[in-house]
């Protein structure tokens, strides 16, 4: 079952919080590209922002199929053989 867009929201919130936390007005750049623990958790962090945003997205287009269809669940074979026109909703 699919998460709710909630969820998703407060990760993509908690990462913000969290990389606004380490990375401040008074750092400088220098000490950031030294420090490769921080390096490594921001990059994570931004991560962790991009993959919500990309799941909130199919979340999206899956619910708006559904909507549009009514078909309820949808096993991915028949997507694959194209039974129901997926790619007219995943162009809106």
């Amino acid at each position: 079952m699919y998460k709710s867009y909630v969820v998703y929201l407060q990760h993509i919130l908690d990462e913000c919080l969290y990389v606004r936390s380490v990375i401040t007005d008074e750092m400088q750049m220098e000490h950031f590209l030294c420090d490769e623990t921080l390096k490594r958790a921001v990059t994570r962090s931004l991560s962790i922002i991009g993959y919500s945003r990309l799941l909130i997205r199919i979340k999206m287009i899956y619910d708006r199929a559904m909507s549009t269809y009514h078909l309820g669940f949808v096993p991915i074979r028949a997507i694959r053989v194209r039974k129901i026109p997926v790619l007219s909703v995943l162009s809106v």
